[in-house]
């Protein structure tokens, strides 16, 4: 065999096995992204087993019709009546739609709306209502961020605008007040949601506070 033959079969050679390492590898690369895909959907399809039996055991799901049967109990848990309630909720639906297809296993509207609500009547910790509704730490944030904005935008025509002649300098200077009392609490962290509450409640239930529309919006 003449060089010239030697060096073809060299090169020949050189190619295949280049060619054999290309295959190789682009083989391996197929197989290292299809376990990252699959690791990645395993990791973020996840769901805490206890958050998963939400639909069943979860507190909407478990109590809230049988709280509907017992007006008193409704009204201990929500601080309102389920009439308010439903008004409530025809108010703020529109406001809690979400802007894209909601998975099967979505916390319903009207759950949050009652999460939300209990958690403000009640003065519980935000993870102990959370946990009684099967819902996780970071979805209660911002359901709670969600049902506040819609409340407040469903509530915007609800109330009379602010003018001269209803927007007394007394009211603001005993809201200046009040607000100055709150800052002077002393006692444990978890009850001052509750310290709050009961400060507030009387204040706007008290003559210097209260509004001349309020009971006949409250029903009262």
């Amino acid at each position: 065999m003449d060089y010239e033959t030697k060096r073809r079969a060299l090169a020949v050679s050189n190619l295949a096995i280049s060619g054999a390492l290309a295959v190789y590898y682009i083989a391996k690369k197929k197989e290292e992204n299809a376990a990252k895909a699959q690791k990645h959907k395993r990791s973020s399809t996840w769901v805490n087993p206890y958050l998963q039996e939400r639909r069943i055991k979860g507190r909407y799901a478990a109590s809230f019709e049988n709280m509907t049967q017992t007006p008193k109990v409704f009204a201990e848990n929500f601080h309102m009546s389920e009439a308010n309630f439903n008004y409530l909720f025809s108010l703020v639906e529109p406001f809690l739609q979400p802007k894209k297809n909601s998975r099967p296993d979505a916390i319903p509207l009207k759950a949050k709306l009652c999460v939300v609500l209990e958690m403000l009547a009640s003065g519980s910790l935000q993870r102990h209502v959370a946990s009684s509704y099967r819902i996780s730490k970071q979805h209660m944030g911002v359901t709670i961020d969600l049902v506040c904005d819609a409340i407040c935008a469903g509530l915007s025509g609800e109330f009379p605008k602010w003018t001269k002649q209803n927007l007394y300098v007394p009211k603001v200077l005993a809201a200046q007040t009040k607000l100055a009392e709150l800052q002077t609490f002393r006692g444990r962290y978890q009850d001052y949601p509750k310290y709050v509450r009961n400060n507030v409640m009387e204040y706007v239930n008290s003559p210097t506070g209260s509004v001349s529309w309020q009971d006949e919006a409250a029903g009262v």
